[in-house]
């Protein structure tokens, strides 16, 4: 029975090949098969009745046809049944196996070698083209670790792989998933749904990204001050002073529920000593979620303040977004100085050295400089 054959049979070449002839058909069958040049189970198949060569005139053949063969007086030969049984057995299975197989991408990434024929390269003309990129990639990444691989190595395997499988079996290695992350913030929903939908398996669905950890980190909650992630940032950049640049910006009035922090967003953060609550708005009551929408004024303006880290790089770092929240803008000068100095201090306790601050002209902000710099103004305390 074919089933008691190795699962890479149809992959034996050279020594391996000739020792299956061998234990099948024996050792004039091997050097039959080494006359005819034949030496894979692949080329094996693709000979339509290899008897016939024996036909052929030749001193090498003519040595094999009398081992193989019973010569008539007439010419004729006959083969051996024994040969011809053995041999003609062998080739059935071996085509049985090629039409069995229920699985073949599997059974292709279990085997070192892999044999294609010209025909089945000529239907798939991109096989080639992915051959070549990967043998590029090898070049370029030669001696370097998989850190340093091109994306497009990743990305067309990464989809290759996905295709193979049912939708729910999706999988997406790690450079894709940053990828995609990049891709929708920078392309939006709309954009990120319309490549996805019309490459399938590319790219994971949104809430795949969601849930992924650097997500989380990038995640950032109202009236948060993110300082431990900043200091990692600086680190990075080895560097520990920077500046700090706010401003403030109108937005449509809109409140939503926050998942991730069970509050509601769209209420205007209150202020203690100048500095935002953080997720003020919770609450499992109907009742108090009411009150607030009747007593709470909603969002008219978000308020944002980025660092940009000061280094000597020829090509200036990218900003890092410090905290944003909603306001109505119903505060005073002395509550943004208060915010610039817990700034500064929270920003001490990291080791890092906050030099400047820059806003725009609003007047309750050139009030704060002048309150700062001592500016046609003088107090004694905040």
């Amino acid at each position: 029975m074919y089933k008691s054959f190795p699962s890479n049979v149809l992959y034996y070449r050279d020594e391996d090949f000739y020792r299956l002839i061998k234990e099948k058909c024996g050792d004039d069958v091997v050097e039959f098969m080494k006359v005819l040049d034949v030496s894979s189970v692949q080329s094996l198949l693709g000979v339509e009745n290899i008897f016939s060569y024996l036909e052929l005139n030749s001193d090498k053949i003519n040595i094999l046809k009398n081992k193989l063969a019973f010569q008539h007086d007439d010419g004729l030969f006959e083969i051996k049944w024994g040969v011809s049984n053995s041999l003609e057995r062998l080739i059935r299975d071996l085509k049985a196996i090629t039409n069995d197989k229920q699985n073949p991408i599997e059974t292709t990434l279990l085997n070192d070698d892999i044999v294609l024929s010209s025909a089945f390269l000529q239907k798939h003309p991109i096989l080639k083209s992915l051959v070549n990129l990967y043998q590029i990639v090898d070049d370029q990444n030669d001696d370097k670790t998989s850190e340093d691989t091109s994306f497009l190595a990743f990305f067309p395997d990464n989809i290759a792989n996905n295709l193979c499988h049912s939708k729910n079996a999706y999988r997406y290695n790690e450079p894709v998933l940053r990828f995609a992350l990049s891709f929708q913030v920078l392309g939006g929903k709309t954009g990120y749904e319309f490549v996805r939908m019309n490459l399938p398996g590319s790219l994971p669905a949104l809430s795949t990204l969601q849930a992924h950890p650097l997500n989380k980190e990038l995640r950032i909650n109202e009236a948060e001050f993110r300082f431990d992630l900043l200091e990692a940032h600086m680190n990075s950049l080895k560097t520990n002073i920077a500046f700090a640049a706010e401003d403030c910006t109108a937005v449509i009035k809109k409140t939503s529920y926050d998942t991730h922090t069970n509050s509601f967003v769209g209420f205007s953060a209150p202020l203690s000593d100048g500095i935002p609550t953080p997720l003020h708005y919770q609450t499992d009551s109907f009742k108090q979620l009411r009150e607030w929408f009747s007593s709470e004024d909603h969002s008219s303006s978000i308020n944002i303040y980025m660092i940009q880290p000061i280094t000597n790089m020829q090509v200036s770092p990218n900003p890092f977004l410090l905290s944003a929240f909603g306001t109505n803008n119903e505060y005073e000068s002395i509550d943004i100085v208060r915010r610039w100095i817990w700034i500064f201090e929270q920003g001490l306790s990291k080791n890092i050295r906050i030099v400047g601050f820059s806003t725009d002209g609003d007047p309750k902000y050139l009030r704060a400089m002048r309150l700062m710099t001592s500016f046609f103004f003088y107090t004694t305390k905040f």
